[in-house]
């Protein structure tokens, strides 16, 4: 009869339990949860990447070039010589004209167009464009004759009221890694020639305070030298119409 009743016990605990459960169960299947409550989301904020413009391989050239012609200079020159580098000016249509050099000398101003080509180079002084063959390859690039002829004639606009036209002197120079293979003009030449091409005029020209005055106008002239400059001329070079 004990045992009887204490199963009996069970039974009934058993039930009043799963009653119990069941009635959460009921409960909390009504309960609707409470959403919470939008949070105000933050600005999207783009990070500004710097556009990096990637060096090609005609201006690492042209850099290696450059600090080949500094280095000649200044072992050849003093003052009252006056050496400018990478001058950018607007010109007539707006647009823009980076000189590669400018030396400024009481005979004379020299406007330069520097080339570090290999291989070697055909040009006539009338021809429009001039060409290079490198292992057995063929390139065509613009008369640097014609190229330097509108960085003198910007200058000219410069300078008008303090320099003739007539000495404003046109000077292409290539390296000493390139080979004419026609004959240039006289104011064309390759390595170090330029040097003597430069120190052979010996006309005094201008005083010391005119080449200061000089010097000072084309420093106001100039655009400012900064990757501004370089990106504005390079996509003034993009822009610009083939010739016809």
């Amino acid at each position: 009869g004990y045992m009887l009743l204490l199963l009996l016990g069970f039974i009934v605990l058993g039930i009043v339990l799963f009653l119990i459960f069941k009635s959460k169960t009921i409960q909390g299947s009504n309960h609707q949860p409470v959403e919470k409550a939008p949070q105000p989301s933050s600005p999207k904020v783009e990070s500004q990447q710097p556009i990096l413009i990637e060096k090609t391989r005609a201006e690492i050239l042209g850099q290696e070039g450059e600090q080949l012609f500094i280095q000649q200079y200044q072992q050849a020159f003093t003052l009252p010589y006056v050496l400018l580098d990478n001058y950018t000016f607007t010109d007539a249509k707006n647009g823009t004209t980076q000189v590669d050099h400018i030396i400024l000398s009481l005979n004379g101003i020299f406007v330069i167009e520097l080339k570090n080509y290999s291989g070697w180079v055909f040009g006539k002084k009338d021809q429009k464009q001039w060409t290079q063959i490198v292992y057995q390859k063929k390139y065509q690039f613009q008369n640097p004759l014609r190229q330097n002829y509108k960085h003198i004639k910007v200058l000219e606009n410069i300078l008008a009221d303090l320099v003739e036209f007539k000495h404003l002197n046109s000077l292409v120079i290539f390296t000493e890694k390139s080979e004419f293979k026609t004959e240039m003009p006289n104011n064309v030449l390759q390595g170090r020639a330029w040097i003597d091409y430069v120190k052979q005029a010996r006309q005094p020209i201008f005083s010391t305070l005119e080449l200061q005055v000089i010097h000072s106008r084309l420093e106001q002239a100039r655009l400012a030298d900064n990757a501004d400059t370089d990106y504005l001329h390079v996509q003034n070079l993009r822009n610009k119409r083939p010739t016809i």
